[in-house]
């Protein structure tokens, strides 16, 4: 069901553009009930925004905006990611460079942008529980976590990186 301003809410994408022949797919999209997609140049397929509104965990009540730029490499490399909503998580950075390993070294042909959204959908899950690096165990503990906007509190002291966290906006 499109949403006011072209997004298009979760569930089996509504997309009536018949891109038989696009290698992303759209008509197969199954996003999830917190997530919302805006194609906003119904002429080009290979740039879009997606709006996740997390219902749960740490970021519940959030909106966040994530760029897409599928290039023409794509399926065998990763479209461009971008986070267009300032937020203060470990694993987003200043300039909005999102840390998903599916976005860069375990990127393979056969995962989709469906892979994509759900991964992003589920940094955005976080317990408030400390990640391994605070309980002391920094060998078991991610070595890419972002820290311009949160990596190095987060995984140094959680519970100070909980209190500075700014609030996220919410349009």
């Amino acid at each position: 069901m499109t949403q006011p301003g072209g997004w298009s809410r979760g569930g089996p994408s509504p997309v009536s553009m018949s891109p038989s022949n696009s290698p992303l797919h759209i008509n197969e999209l199954n996003l999830p009930k917190t997530c919302e997609i805006d194609f906003s140049d119904q002429d080009d397929l290979l740039h879009f925004r997606l709006l996740i509104c997390p219902d749960e965990g740490f970021y519940k009540g959030g909106k966040f905006v994530f760029s897409f730029k599928v290039g023409q490499g794509y399926p065998h490399d990763p479209p461009k990611v971008k986070c267009e909503t300032m937020v203060y998580h470990p694993n987003i950075d200043l300039e909005g460079n999102v840390c998903l390993n599916i976005l860069r070294e375990d990127w393979k042909p056969v995962l989709t942008i469906n892979s994509i959204i759900y991964g992003l959908q589920y940094l955005f899950l976080v317990s408030t529980e400390a990640p391994l690096v605070a309980l002391g165990q920094p060998e078991e503990a991610p070595s890419d976590l972002m820290t311009p906007r949160g990596g190095t509190l987060w995984s140094r002291h959680t519970l100070r990186w909980l209190m500075v966290a700014p609030p996220w906006p919410v349009p």
